[in-house]
């Protein structure tokens, strides 16, 4: 009978009508809702962090890249060997290289005249507003195309990349950088020169953008997508990689995939990688990195306000005295006065657990909503050094059961102080006095 009784007394400290206790564990309870909301909102951006990485870095590139060791691929060999492998959405033959996207100044003289070259004194003047691109050719195909690439442009956008049509898919941030949009015209230049009648010029040709892709990545800033027969006609197997992606449906899974395929493409003709061993693996690992420590850091701020309890419980056990006096004149065990303030101690903290996860989700729909409005009222991007230039909260179910696990440990851990010492006050000491 003693466990329902310790439990009884120790919800009614909770509830007591004393201004003096009520302010003290209201206090208690604030604090400590504010620090398990801070924790679940740092936890939450980690997580919006790891699924944009996801979504949007990993979805518009081959998770495993097969690179042929001489200037064309066996594309018919590799699809007929990773046929039987289970979770792969697309494929298909890549190139890819570099080049400089040039805006020409007098871009309608060129549009009328249709000239493909340009003078020395267009490539002096366009110098300010001319950047390097990474040119990726790609068949424009649902089984070949990067799937969730098309989340972030039109289809009618894609349809254009005809072979032959010479049109090209810039990222939105270069886009906007060059001062060009769907239907503007630019020169693609290779920086390495060609023989002409006039000496060494660098190889160029004039393209129509077709669209802009905005992944809101950094990969809006260097990126180019053109169908794959027309990259191969501009850089004409100089300075082009060309290679044979494979998106997978779960884009962790590359690393068993670039092991099997290592076992059963024999012939050594083929480099494999994966985007794990590549700059990704470095912005996961980051991701990662980032989680563990601001976890580590932001629980010691838990532990602060969960010891803040400490004194909580201390002052309920001095005012109730008393109470511990009579109980313990009255037969009760030690176990029930300990239980008793356990119980009032963890009440308060379950009450602030719950708070704080309330504020951590009130905040982070806060700041996903108010962080735009913020940008665009100051004209600035907050994230734009990020690998990651928009800001999204994902709530996990594993992030809160982390979170409650820290916060509900640390509670019990600085509650069990002053419950257990509470056992050692002698009763009739403290008659005697009162």
């Amino acid at each position: 009978m003693s466990l329902p009784i310790a439990l009884i007394i120790g919800t009614r400290y909770v509830l007591s009508p004393r201004d003096f206790l009520s302010s003290v564990a209201s206090l208690s309870v604030l604090g400590l809702a504010l620090s398990i909301a801070v924790l679940l909102v740092v936890q939450a951006v980690l997580s919006g962090f790891e699924y944009e990485f996801r979504e949007r870095m990993l979805g518009t590139m081959p998770h495993v890249v097969v690179y042929g060791t001489g200037a064309s691929i066996d594309e018919k060999y590799i699809r007929d060997q990773s046929s039987h492998i289970e979770g792969i959405v697309a494929q298909g033959k890549i190139i890819s290289g570099n080049a400089l996207v040039v805006v020409p100044p007098r871009q309608a003289a060129d549009e009328s005249n249709g000239n493909d070259q340009l003078t020395q004194n267009d490539r002096v003047d366009s110098f300010g507003r001319a950047h390097p691109v990474v040119v990726e050719g790609i068949t424009p195909d649902p089984d070949h195309f990067a799937p969730k690439l098309l989340n972030y442009v039109s289809a009618s956008q894609v349809e254009r990349l005809q072979s032959g049509a010479f049109e090209i898919l810039l990222g939105k941030a270069l886009g906007e950088k060059l001062g060009v949009g769907a239907g503007d015209y630019v020169t693609l230049m290779q920086p390495i020169d060609q023989i002409s009648l006039v000496g060494f010029v660098p190889r160029q040709k004039r393209v129509r953008v077709a669209g802009l892709v905005e992944t809101k990545t950094f990969m809006d800033r260097a990126s180019a997508y053109m169908h794959i027969e027309d990259a191969a006609r501009f850089f004409r197997g100089r300075q082009a990689v060309v290679s044979y992606g494979i998106t997978l449906d779960d884009p962790f899974r590359a690393r068993s995939v670039h092991s099997h395929l290592d076992r059963i493409l024999a012939r050594g003709d083929f480099v494999i990688r994966n985007w794990s061993i590549g700059p990704g693996a470095g912005f996961y690992g980051a991701i990662l990195s980032s989680r563990y420590l601001l976890l580590l850091v932001f629980s010691m701020l838990v532990a602060v306000a969960s010891f803040n309890l400490v004194s909580t419980i201390a002052v309920m056990v001095s005012e109730r005295r008393r109470d511990i006096a009579v109980l313990r004149t009255l037969g009760s065990e030690r176990k029930l006065i300990s239980i008793a303030f356990l119980t009032a101690g963890l009440s308060i903290s379950i009450i602030g657990l719950v708070l704080g996860c309330a504020i951590g989700v009130a905040i982070g729909w806060l700041l996903e909503i108010g962080l735009p409005w913020f940008e665009k009222l100051t004209g600035t991007n907050l994230l734009s050094q990020y690998f990651i230039h928009s800001l999204k909260l994902k709530f996990q179910l594993s992030d809160f059961m982390v979170v409650l696990a820290i916060g509900f440990s640390l509670c019990l851990l600085a509650v069990a102080i002053p419950a257990i010492r509470a056992t050692a006050l002698n009763p009739t000491e403290i008659l005697r006095h009162d």
